[in-house]
C-alpha cells in the first residue's frame, strides 16, 4: 500500500514538473542552439566578441574569400526577441602595432565597442548558425542559416 501512495505522489509531482515545464516554453520558447562564427571586414583584428551572452573568440582580418573566424557554440535567442548585443575588442596586427609610439606600445587602452543587432521577425525555427559581419563603418550585421556556415557578404555589403 505504502508502495502504491509513493507511485501515486511520485506520478503527481512528475505531472506537475512536466505541467510547469510545458509551461515555461510556451511563455519563453527558444529557438535551438546555433553556432556563431564572425567575418571581420575592418582593418584591424578583433581581440575578442560576444553576441548576447555567447562568446565568439577573435577574429583575423577577414581575407579575400570572406573567411576570418572560427566557429563557437552555443548561442540562445527567444522566439519573438527583437534584438541582441554584440560587443568587441578591437586588437592591432602586428605592422599596425610597430607603428605605434613607444610609449603608447607599453600602455594600450582596451577598447570597447557594442552594437544592438536586429534580428528578423520571420527567423526560421531550425536556424543553426549566424554570423556575426563586422562592417569597415563600425556597423555590425547578422546574418542566419539553417544548414551551413554563413557565407562572407559580398564585398559590396562590406562598406555599410
Amino acid at each position: 500500500m505504502k508502495l502504491l501512495y509513493g507511485l501515486v505522489i511520485v506520478a503527481g509531482l512528475s505531472y506537475i514538473g512536466l505541467y510547469q515545464l510545458g509551461k515555461y516554453l510556451v511563455e519563453h520558447p527558444q529557438y535551438g542552439s546555433m553556432n556563431v562564427i564572425g567575418h571581420n571586414y575592418t582593418d584591424r583584428p578583433i581581440f575578442s566578441f560576444t553576441i548576447g551572452d555567447t562568446g565568439g573568440g577573435n577574429v583575423e582580418v577577414t581575407d579575400s574569400k570572406g573567411w576570418g573566424g572560427g566557429m563557437t557554440c552555443c548561442l540562445n535567442l527567444e522566439r519573438g526577441q527583437k534584438d541582441v548585443k554584440v560587443e568587441w575588442e578591437p586588437s592591432f596586427t602586428k605592422a599596425q602595432f610597430d607603428k605605434l609610439p613607444p610609449e603608447q606600445q607599453e600602455n594600450i587602452p582596451i577598447e570597447k565597442r557594442e552594437k544592438t543587432v536586429s534580428i528578423p521577425e520571420n527567423l526560421d525555427l531550425m536556424t543553426s548558425y549566424v554570423g556575426v559581419h563586422f562592417l569597415k563603418n563600425g556597423n555590425v550585421k547578422l546574418n542566419f542559416t539553417t544548414n551551413s556556415t554563413p557565407d562572407p557578404l559580398p564585398e559590396n555589403e562590406r562598406e555599410e
